[in-house]
């Protein structure tokens, strides 16, 4: 954390106290910046907001902390979701099809125009797609679970066939790094929690590069 971050940081807790009337010395504050310098400024930020709208007293070193940590953690979660996501890149190509256990990696992947396209891409034409799952990732992550989102997303040789229930192949499972018969999917992503919601197939028909949407 730089200066003019460690002035943000100061300024956001004089305000605080001020809403508490609270008087902070300067050897204080200190020490508040001091306890909270490790860590990223707009956590920093947010969770002393977050602190100011769920507690009726000055927030301490600890709370901050607290909520800081809570954030670091999901931005963790999503980096470590997002290496799922090139590891199905690596496995399955344009071909096969996939899924993930956890129902925000498939929410994000909805919502960042998934076709079979982003199987195609290297790693340096995915990077504004992670820039983007990230921040979706990290918002579902966090909520309550009440979200439509795909069961899994076809691959190439599921979408060329003639009729949607011709096809009794394998689906890639990220988290599991294996492939699991078709038949079991939903039984394995309804196991995981939090319960995940069904969402209907697409027509017979489809074309290859198209997402299965929520």
């Amino acid at each position: 954390m730089n200066n003019d971050e460690k002035l943000r940081i100061k300024n956001a807790l004089m305000v605080c106290a001020e809403l508490f009337n609270r008087n902070l010395s300067e050897g204080v504050l200190e020490i508040y910046i001091s306890s909270l310098k490790e860590y990223p400024i707009d956590n920093v930020l947010h969770a002393l907001k977050s602190c100011t709208q769920e507690i009726s007293y000055m927030p301490t070193i600890a709370d901050i902390l607290k909520k800081v940590k809570n954030k670091t953690d999901i931005h963790v979660m999503a980096e470590l979701a997002w290496s799922y996501v090139l590891n199905v890149i690596d496995v399955c190509g344009i071909y096969e099809s996939f899924t993930f256990k956890d129902k925000a990696i498939r929410k994000a992947i909805s919502l960042i125009d998934y076709d079979v396209e982003l199987c195609g891409c290297n790693r340096t034409e995915t990077h504004w797609k992670k820039r983007d799952f990230i921040e979706s990732y990290k918002v579902f992550a966090e909520s309550n679970g009440n979200y439509d989102a795909p069961n899994y997303f076809s691959g190439i040789i599921e979408i060329n066939n003639e009729k949607w229930e011709d096809f009794k192949g394998k689906i890639y499972v990220a988290e599991l790094k294996q492939f699991v018969e078709q038949e079991d999917i939903m039984k394995l992503i309804d196991g995981y929690k939090p319960k995940l919601s069904l969402v209907d197939r697409k027509p017979k028909n489809q074309i290859a590069g198209v997402k299965i949407n929520a």
